[in-house]
This record gives C-alpha cells, sequence and structure tokens, in this order.
C-alpha cells in the first residue's frame, strides 16, 4: 500500500509535534523548574500545553490513518479538515500558552481551543459520513484497505 500524499503530511507533522511535547516538557521540568526557578503554577501551565500538544499530535497521527483507508470522496475531504483543525489548534493552543510562560500574549489560545472543539466535531462528522456512505472497510484479515 502506497502512502498518500495527505497521510504522508499527517503522520509527518503529527509525529514531530507528538516528539517535540516530549522535549518540551522535559525543558518545562528541568529547565523552567529546577534551572530558572519559574513559578511551579507556570511550570503546570506550561507542562498542560505539552500535554494538549501530545494529545493533539496523535489525533493528527489518526487522522492521517483514517485519510489512508477511506476511499477518495466527502467523508475523506471532512476528515482532511479534521486534521488541518487538529494541527492548527495545536499551533495556535500550546503556541500562546507557551509564549505566555515567556511574557508573551496567550491571545490565540482561545482560537486554538475552538479549533480543536471544532476539529473534533468535524472528526465525528467525518466518521459518520464514512459510515453510512461504506468509505472505509476492514479486510477479513483485519487489516484497513481503502474501501473500494
Amino acid at each position: 500500500m502506497t502512502l498518500r500524499k495527505s497521510t504522508a503530511a499527517f503522520f509527518v507533522f503529527g509525529a514531530l509535534a507528538a516528539g517535540s511535547s516530549v522535549a518540551l516538557a522535559a525543558f518545562a521540568t528541568h529547565g523552567l523548574q529546577q534551572t530558572m526557578n519559574y513559578p511551579a503554577d507556570a511550570v503546570r501551565t506550561f507542562i498542560d500545553a505539552t500535554e494538549f500538544q501530545m494529545n493533539q499530535g496523535l489525533a493528527v497521527i489518526v487522522v492521517g490513518l483514517l485519510c489512508q483507508v477511506m476511499r477518495d470522496g466527502l467523508a475523506r475531504r471532512i476528515m482532511q479538515v479534521a486534521g488541518v483543525l487538529a494541527a492548527a489548534s495545536l499551533v495556535l493552543f500550546s503556541g500562546s500558552v507557551y509564549s505566555s510562560t515567556f511574557g508573551g500574549s496567550a491571545a490565540l489560545a482561545p482560537v486554538g481551543g475552538f479549533s480543536a472543539m471544532a476539529g473534533w466535531l468535524i472528526f465525528a462528522a467525518g466518521a459518520i459520513v464514512g459510515v453510512l456512505k461504506g468509505d472505509v472497510r476492514l479486510a477479513t484479515g483485519g487489516r484497513p484497505q481503502p474501501a473500494e
């Protein structure tokens, strides 16, 4: 099975986001807290942002997997929009929270939060449309295959 370009893009973005969240959490614990003596509430807020980043990064990877096994059509396009919103929410929300830790603005955090909520709702819509239209099927071996 050949990876679709959108799937590969979702995989790369999601993996980089999830992986960097681990590095940022380590930085928060070892750098901000232990070395730079940041207040505990600021460190906790930073770590909350890394957790959000990890969750949304994994969501982007899941969207990529689903897009890979969906045939071209409405459900797949809806799922791609959900993936883009998940990626945007990750950048906007976590980025704003990281910025606020260092005295910057968190003005885009609500936009990122809204993008996450909208992305999950659109994900549900894509799943419903995909099921109703039969756009995803599992082969008898249990391996996902694009619907015929």
